[in-house]
């Protein structure tokens, strides 16, 4: 999934609303929806926008909050990383544990 359409349900960075209610934040993921994902997402009952958990890959930053950050790393520390992940040498972290 590419990174703008699963933060804000569009195409383009210049696309993104400076704010959204949850009637564009549903209007935009469907939008997407049926530009994009409908093969393996179809409409549901009468053509309305499905339930499902689909709408996590699209306009994920309308439902919580997400940070980034950047690291300089070398190749070889990113590949490194990588296998301790998918290992499961390094276990995910439960914040709604706390």
């Amino acid at each position: 999934m590419p990174l703008v359409p699963y933060l804000y349900a569009v195409d383009d960075v210049k696309e993104i609303p400076k704010t959204a209610n949850r009637s564009l934040e549903a209007e935009l993921r469907d939008t997407y929806r049926r530009q994009y994902l409908e093969d393996i997402v179809p409409d549901g009952p009468n053509g309305a926008t499905p339930k499902g958990e689909w709408i996590q890959l699209v306009g994920s930053s309308y439902d919580r909050k997400i940070y980034g950050f950047e690291i300089s790393t070398t190749s070889e520390q990113d590949e490194r990383l990588i296998r301790r992940v998918c290992t499961g040498a390094i276990a995910p972290v439960n914040r709604s544990a706390s």
